[in-house]
């Protein structure tokens, strides 16, 4: 149990690492979400100018007529945008939706995990890492809301759904990790305890087999005791019994 504790420190003294790895993650999400807002709200402002001036064609309406129907036409254009930017707010909502029910069952497994066997030190450092994904994840929709409302770049949304994989592809990683390491903890005290019964049970056994020698001998020794007792009573006996032969040899002698 004691290496179990001092694993577990030496684990702990890597924190501030994972700490500045973190920051420096979150740093670079943040400056990634700035250029791509920048690139994109200036992609839209250069779509409206050529959607109103025409200037590739260089054909400015001159009709009164034209020019309203031109101005209608990208009223419906503009309408057509929102109504896309509404269903594709929707599925951002429906992904967000997606990305809790996986926080809950993040959540779920880690109460599981501390209920069994982490120690207090680990399961500060596993709530440290449940607030870092959470964090990074609130941030990735975040900056995923900003570019839906800032524009609708096609190439812009194959990078964003590429980085979407990876964000799921690294919380799955993560989350691996930590039951991987849940498990190899478990089953590391599962060792131990199994090894400190076994000795236990050991050392039980020795003391019940100390305990039967004791007996085995107390045993042999009362009646070793019994037999030189016994030869002892018979040996007196004979004494006794040739003692009255002689006073009765010597008594006769006397009176011939």
């Amino acid at each position: 149990m004691e290496n179990f504790l001092d694993s577990v420190q030496s684990e702990d003294d890597g924190q501030g690492v994972d700490d500045q790895w973190m920051l420096a993650l979150l740093a670079g999400v943040a400056m990634l979400a700035a250029v791509a807002f920048c690139f994109v709200s200036r992609h839209t402002v250069q779509a409206v100018i050529y959607d109103v001036y025409n200037i590739n064609n260089n054909n400015l309406p001159q009709d009164p007529g034209e020019q309203i129907a031109d101005v209608v036409a990208l009223m419906k254009v503009n309408l057509d945008r929102i109504a896309d930017r509404d269903e594709k707010l929707a599925d951002l909502m429906l992904r967000a939706e997606e990305l809790e029910e996986s926080c809950t069952v993040f959540q779920e497994v880690s109460t599981i995990a501390k209920d069994k066997v982490i120690p207090e030190a680990a399961l500060k450092r596993a709530k440290d890492r449940r607030r870092k994904i959470v964090l990074i994840i609130v941030l990735g929709v975040v900056v995923f809301s900003i570019l839906v409302w800032a524009g609708t770049d096609p190439k812009l949304w194959s990078e964003m759904a590429a980085m979407e994989d990876k964000a799921k592809a690294k919380m799955h990683k993560i989350k691996a990790d930590l039951e991987a390491k849940v498990k190899a903890k478990m089953d590391k005290v599962s060792d131990k305890v199994n090894g400190l019964k076994n000795k236990v049970k050991s050392k039980v056994n020795q003391v019940k087999d100390f305990k039967n020698k004791i007996k085995d001998k107390v045993e042999d020794t009362v009646k070793d005791l019994g037999s030189k007792v016994n030869d002892l009573g018979s040996t007196t006996s004979s004494t006794n019994a040739s003692s009255s032969i002689s006073s009765n040899t010597t008594a006769t002698s006397t009176l011939g």
